[in-house]
């Protein structure tokens, strides 16, 4: 089956965030706030400025799971001002075709 790497989303990995992101939003669209068209409209720009969490000031953290060499899943957690103890997860995505899949340790 191989090891999920599990990573942090970094301004740099815009163009990979768009690219799940757009795939999570076709796959299950009534899963998010958001649609794909609205979404497919950013610029390449607006994708990396939403990674770029310190110029947003947003204590958040995106990750992508990337399994040989592609990504298979995708989560956001961000903690708002002033319930510091409480993250929300946003975002939370799977590719169906990892969906059910799991390795033991």
């Amino acid at each position: 089956m191989g090891d999920v790497n599990i990573r942090v989303l970094t301004p740099h990995d815009g163009p990979l965030y768009k690219s799940v992101r757009l795939n999570s939003l076709k796959d299950s669209p009534d899963s998010f706030g958001s649609t794909y068209e609205q979404e497919a409209a950013l610029s390449d720009t607006e994708w990396q400025t939403r990674l770029d969490l310190e110029f947003r000031e947003l204590d958040a953290l995106p990750l992508i799971a990337e399994l040989a060499g592609h990504a298979v899943g995708l989560a956001w957690g961000v903690i708002h001002e002033p319930d510091t103890k409480t993250a929300h997860i946003y975002q939370m995505w799977i590719s169906p075709s990892r969906r059910g899949i799991a390795t033991l340790c």
